[in-house]
């Protein structure tokens, strides 16, 4: 059932974003300065979930079921573990606002933080992933 709703996720987000009104949308992107980590945010059921295009090494095997990109999609809610999606569609987006080197940011139950090394979500059960092309670890 949860890897139904993360590939769904990225198609709501951008259907919601193409909408007229989408100024106070609950689903908001944001990325890595250097474009190579794509998130979004959604208030409504409070996740975060980020993408990395192409890792290097996937941490887990791709599931038999998965006919789509694996290995770059994870996400965490405001508890429980991180999970990792089957995905067909990119976060990434021109419109996305940029997450500043050193700098976090907080939603309902979660943050991330953009590093040189890559980007770091945690919820507040501390669970959560640090993520970039080389490397991919959840806790």
């Amino acid at each position: 059932m949860r890897s139904n709703i993360m590939r769904t996720l990225p198609l709501t987000a951008a259907a919601i974003l193409l909408a007229a009104g989408t100024a106070h949308a609950d689903i908001k992107l944001f990325r890595s300065p250097s474009g190579n980590i794509n998130c979004m945010y959604d208030h409504s059921p409070g996740v975060v979930e980020c993408q990395i295009p192409q890792p290097d090494r996937p941490i887990r095997p791709k599931p038999r079921d998965c006919k789509l990109d694996w290995g770059g999609n994870f996400s965490i809610s405001r508890t429980g573990r991180t999970q990792m999606g089957c995905v067909g569609d990119s976060l990434a987006s021109p419109d996305s606002r940029v997450l500043p080197y050193g700098q976090t940011l907080r939603g309902d139950g979660w943050q991330c933080t953009s590093r040189t090394s890559g980007m770091t979500c945690t919820n507040s059960q501390n669970h959560g992933f640090e993520i970039s092309r080389r490397r991919q670890r959840l806790f």
